[in-house]
C-alpha cells in the first residue's frame, strides 16, 4: 500500500510541474488509492449538491462535539469513486483497544448524515446506506463478539463457520435459540436508536452551524481540518490556492518535424547525436567537454506515524484514514 501511495504521489507531482513531493500531494494520493480519483466532470444538480453538503456537514458537526470521535480531517462534496461526497477522519494516535464509548461515538457520527437529511429536508435518501451498514456492523459486533450488551452479558455469539462454495453466512446455522436471536436484534436496534437520538440532539442544538457549514461546502466544495476548525470557532476562512493538475493527454500529438542533427530513438523521443571524435597524433580526443544538465530527483517524504487508524466496519489498523461518505445508486455511477 505504501508503494502504491508514493507512486501515485510521484505521478501527481509530475502533473503539477513540481520537483518535490509535498505532504498535500501525499494526502491526495492516499485518498486516490482508497476511494479513487475525483470525478469533477460528473454532472451534479443543485439539489444533489445541497443534499450532500448537509449530509457531510452532519457527519462533521456530530463528530466535532463528541470527544471520543476522531478529528475531522477533510470534508468534500466532490464525487470520488462510488461516493457523492465524504467526510474523512484522522486519529491523533494509535489505539490497540477500542472502548464502548468510542464505538458508540462512531455510530453517532455515522448517523449524523441521515439525521441532517431528515432535519433539513423532511425526507431521507439512499445516500446514508453505507453509514447505516457501518453503524449496524459496529452494534452487532458489540453485542455478539465483544460482550458489551448489559442484557445478554459477556457471551460470544459470533459465528466462525467456514463458507464453502455455493453457501453464504446467512445459510449457516448459528445454533442459537429464537429467544437469543430476538435479544440480539433488540439490543442492536437499541444501540442504533441511541446513536440516532444522540446525533439528532447535537444537530438540533447546533443547527445554525450546520447551515453555515453546508453553505461553505456548496461554495468551496472541499475544506480541510484547519478551515473546519476556523469555522467552528467563528474565525474567517483563508483562501487557499491549490496546485493545478496538468490534463492527462488522451491522444498522442502529431510528431513534429525532426530537427537537424537529431535522430529519433525507439521510444519516439528526440535524442541528440553524440559528437564525433577527432584523432590527433594517434590520440583520441573528444570535442569540448559536455556536462549533462542537472537532474532534479523527487525527494520522497517519509510518512509519519499517522498511518494508523481503523474504519468503523472492520477495525483494520493498517489503514490511515476511514471515510464516511454519501452513497450513489448504481444508475448514477460512471
Amino acid at each position: 500500500d505504501l508503494m502504491n501511495v508514493m507512486n501515485e504521489a510521484a505521478l501527481l507531482t509530475a502533473r503539477q510541474g513540481r520537483e518535490v513531493i509535498h505532504m498535500d500531494t501525499i494526502e491526495e494520493a492516499i485518498t486516490r488509492v482508497m476511494a479513487g480519483p475525483e470525478k469533477k466532470s460528473r454532472k451534479v444538480t443543485d439539489m444533489d449538491r445541497k443534499l450532500v453538503a448537509y449530509h457531510e456537514g452532519g457527519h462533521a458537526i456530530v463528530a466535532h462535539y463528541i470527544p471520543e470521535c476522531d478529528d475531522v480531517h477533510e470534508i468534500t462534496t466532490i464525487p470520488r469513486g462510488s461516493a457523492g461526497g465524504y467526510t474523512m477522519y484522522l486519529p491523533q494516535e494509535e489505539f490497540h483497544y477500542v472502548t464502548t464509548a468510542r464505538m458508540k461515538a462512531q455510530m453517532a457520527s455515522a448517523m449524523g448524515g441521515r439525521v441532517a437529511e431528515a432535519l433539513i429536508f423532511g425526507d431521507i435518501t439512499t445516500g446514508a446506506s453505507s453509514d447505516i451498514k457501518s453503524a449496524t456492523d459496529i452494534a452487532r459486533s458489540m453485542v455478539t463478539e465483544y460482550g458489551m450488551s448489559s442484557k445478554i452479558g459477556p457471551v460470544f455469539l459470533g459465528t466462525e463457520h467456514e463458507v464453502f462454495l455455493g453457501k453464504s453466512f446467512g445459510q449457516q446455522n448459528s445454533g442459537f435459540s429464537e429467544m437469543i436471536n430476538t435479544d440480539i436484534d433488540s439490543e442492536v436496534h437499541a444501540l442504533l436508536q441511541e446513536a440516532y437520538d444522540r446525533a439528532e440532539s447535537i444537530l438540533k442544538e447546533h443547527i445554525d452551524q450546520l447551515h453555515g457549514l453546508a453553505k461553505i461546502l456548496i461554495e468551496k466544495e472541499k475544506i480541510d481540518r484547519s478551515e473546519f476548525i476556523a469555522f467552528m470557532e467563528g474565525k474567517p476562512l483563508e483562501d487557499k490556492v491549490e496546485a493545478e493538475l496538468k490534463p492527462e493527454p488522451e491522444d498522442a500529438p502529431p510528431s513534429p518535424r525532426m530537427p537537424p542533427g537529431r535522430r529519433r530513438s525507439s521510444r519516439n523521443r528526440w535524442k541528440t547525436q553524440k559528437p564525433k571524435r577527432k584523432r590527433t597524433n594517434n590520440l583520441t580526443t573528444e570535442s569540448p567537454s559536455r556536462r549533462s544538465s542537472p537532474r532534479f530527483g523527487l525527494f520522497i517524504c517519509a510518512l509519519s506515524s499517522c498511518f494508523h487508524g481503523f474504519p468503523p466496519c472492520n477495525f483494520d489498523r493498517n489503514r490511515i484514514f476511514y471515510i464516511q461518505g454519501t452513497c450513489v445508486p448504481n444508475k448514477q455511477r460512471e
